[in-house]
């Protein structure tokens, strides 16, 4: 890609008009090495041109090159995510253990047994006790048990909905990473560029100062703008690799193959009526909300869970004595003795019990809460979507399709004017600079539209197109 190839060529012309020597006409064939030499013949400067610059494939022309063990491709790294992700693994397993809750709290009491054996001999009436045998069983207050199965059932159902939302945001995050690692590919290959041509501007700028033996106050400016560039894409360059580093954390893999950022593309998503659509309706099945839902119904059966805390729980007890024969005549020896026991406990801490009620409700109130306010913010963010999408989409047209047109014939106007004398040089500087503003405004037009997308994709996936 050289997005300022044409500029390129009239800026040679304007340099061959300028120093009182002919132009021949390019050579298409030649290529940038065949303009570099009609330069360098037109003018006594260092051949410095767009053909010695990174081209967009190489590693330079990209910035970093952190590489993934998954294929390469948006649709790929998410597939990958879905298997590796550290997040979606942790998340799975805590649902997993969040399913066996209810059946926890829904079991019985454990009975128990006790044994018992005198140290010295008891003796009773019918006889020595030799052991005694018990056996008890706690039962709950009727309604308990099931309370808290259905408290730990919802539980469990919010944290699979929990599930559900992060494997979304996932696939959010890692497409906002994916469009910002683009952009910034994108972006240094049009600053590359640039910084190509703006070498053929001040080639342009030496050559005019041999000739009237001054050195024209634009030919400090393009310098600066040189030295600036470098900054930039220097900047990019780090930016690169710490994106790269996010996507990798967040994909799960380890660096293993190159991904050639300078030919992917802009993340790309379906929804095409959110705009005329009510953003409460469009919102009611996500995941997020069900499962803020699941946890308000939750906290509604602990509060249940709570007001039966303070019904007494009973206990049932059997109790089998072994005795042995007494030896005297006439009694009867060697009837075991059993005894069934009732037991009830006895409510007496009132106020811990009302701490408890209170606390639920208190509780229910706040995840209620919660769940409005987690409809408010979506909704909130569905405009703000929506809003972000319909402004990338103007500013791409207006700068794509009115402003960069003019800025380009700006350009050609500007060095026409040099090359007749009738414009000074910073004029061609300043129209540079005009082209790479407006390219990199039609670039994060671009690129904001594409993330806007992402963020639809999350808060709508009910209709989204699987990928």
């Amino acid at each position: 890609m050289q997005p300022f190839r044409p500029l390129g060529v009239a800026l040679l012309a304007a340099t061959a008009a300028a120093c009182g020597a002919p132009l021949p006409a390019p050579d298409a064939a030649a290529g940038p090495a065949s303009a570099q030499a009609t330069a360098s013949r037109s003018a006594p400067r260092p051949s410095v041109t767009r053909s010695s610059t990174p081209t967009p494939n190489a590693r330079a022309a990209t910035g970093s090159g952190a590489v993934y063990a998954a294929p390469a491709g948006l649709d790929a790294l998410l597939s990958e995510a879905e298997r590796r992700s550290p997040e979606l693994l942790a998340a799975e397993a805590q649902w997993a253990a969040a399913g066996q809750r209810a059946s926890i709290a829904e079991e019985w009491p454990d009975p128990k047994l006790r044994v018992t054996w005198w140290a010295q001999e008891l003796q009773t009436r019918a006889g020595p006790a030799e052991a005694r045998i018990a056996a008890s069983q706690r039962i709950p207050w009727p309604g308990k048990r099931a309370a808290a199965a259905d408290a730990a059932d919802a539980l469990g159902a919010a944290a699979g909905e929990r599930l559900q939302t992060l494997r979304l945001d996932l696939r959010r995050r890692i497409t906002r990473a994916w469009n910002e690692r683009v952009r910034l590919a994108r972006e240094r290959e049009l600053l590359v560029a640039h910084r190509g041509l703006l070498q053929e501007v001040e080639g342009v700028a030496r050559a005019v100062a041999e000739r009237d033996s001054a050195k024209p106050a634009g030919l400090m400016r393009v310098q600066v703008d040189l030295g600036r560039l470098g900054d930039r894409i220097a900047a990019l360059d780090e930016a690169a690799t710490r994106t790269e580093a996010e996507l990798a954390a967040m994909v799960g893999t380890a660096p293993a193959a190159e991904l050639d950022w300078a030919t992917a593309q802009f993340s790309t998503t379906v929804r095409t009526d959110v705009d005329t659509r009510d953003a409460a309706t469009l919102l009611e099945g996500h995941p997020h909300l069900r499962a803020l839902g699941r946890t308000a119904e939750a906290a509604d059966r602990a509060v249940t869970v709570a007001t039966l805390s303070a019904r007494p729980d009973f206990e049932l007890a059997l109790d089998w004595t072994f005795v042995g024969d007494s030896g005297a005549p006439g009694v009867a020896s060697g009837e075991d003795p059993v005894s069934l026991t009732f037991g009830v406990d006895l409510p007496l801490s009132g106020g811990a019990d009302r701490a408890r009620r209170l606390e639920a409700r208190a509780l229910h109130r706040m995840r209620l809460a919660e769940l409005r306010t987690a409809q408010l913010v979506l909704v909130e963010r569905l405009d703000a979507a929506r809003i972000a999408r319909r402004d990338a989409a103007r500013r791409a047209a207006l700068y794509g399709d009115e402003l960069l047109p003019q800025a380009d014939e700006a350009f050609s106007i500007a060095v026409s004017a040099y090359q007749a004398r009738s414009a000074p040089f910073g004029e061609v500087v300043e129209t540079t600079r005009d082209l790479l503003d407006l390219r990199l405004a039609a670039l994060r037009a671009e690129a904001d539209r594409a993330q806007a997308g992402a963020e639809l994709d999350f808060l709508l996936p009910s209709d989204n197109d699987p990928r």
